[in-house]
């Protein structure tokens, strides 16, 4: 059995992310759960991408934190 586990995207595995998206890309896969880091397909640089995903991160975690009930 292949064991995944949640890795938050940096600079220091640029080269490894870079590969696991252009194989979605090659095979015509779909990109689902990159956390928009496939935006580099569209034009942006790998760190305006990568800025954008961990933004997007922190803005979904606050979202979650303020809808929780304090007792």
């Amino acid at each position: 059995m292949v064991k995944f586990h949640y890795e938050r995207p940096s600079l220091n595995r640029k080269n490894e992310l870079i590969s696991f998206l252009d194989e979605f890309v090659k095979y015509k896969s779909a990109i689902n759960g990159s956390g928009g880091m496939d935006k580099i397909y569209a034009g942006y640089t790998f760190e305006d991408a990568l800025d954008i995903c961990l933004k997007k991160k922190i803005k979904n975690m606050l979202k979650v934190l303020t809808n929780v009930q304090a007792y």
